[in-house]
Order: structure tokens, then sequence, then C-alpha cells
């Protein structure tokens, strides 16, 4: 069994695709996740222009942003261990 991929051969010339790119666009998992980068994009486009109406400028009119660097930063606060141990 030889191996092909569904972007080669006579697809580009017009041809139909092959019936397995339909069979895997159509499997739950694929929808699912399709939907879910839809929602999240529209959720984004939507808030951004929310929050500029409401008055919200630069990073603080994206969605998600103060959420998103709250949670990636590390507290100033944070104990953090000594480089220099004693006896060492």
């Amino acid at each position: 069994m030889v191996l092909q991929s569904p972007f080669s051969g006579d697809w580009f010339n017009g041809a139909a695709p092959p019936e397995a790119l339909y069979q895997d666009l159509t499997r739950p998992l694929f929808v699912v996740v399709i939907a879910g980068c839809g929602i999240l994009i529209l959720t984004c486009v939507l808030g951004y222009l929310v929050n500029l109406c409401r008055g919200a400028r630069g990073t603080d009119a994206i969605p998600y942003y103060n959420w998103a660097m709250s949670t990636l930063s590390i507290s100033d606060y944070q104990l953090k261990p000594n480089p220099r141990p004693q006896g060492m």
C-alpha cells in the first residue's frame, strides 16, 4: 500500500478531492475543534470591539490579555531559593 497525500495529484488541476478528505472533515472531533476555534476568534473580535466602544485603549481593549499575562507572570513575592546556600 502506498501512502498518498490528499493534496497531490489532479486535485490542483480541477479534479474533485479524494473521498478520504471529505471523511476527515466531517469527523466529530474535527467539527468540535473548528467550532471551538471559531468561537474563540469571534469572542476576541467582538470583545475587542465592545472594549473599544467602552473607551478602553491599547492592551486594555484586548480580551483575555490581562488574564493571560497574570497567569504567565511570576509573582515578585514568590519565595526563591538562595543562590549561594550556606556551606557551599
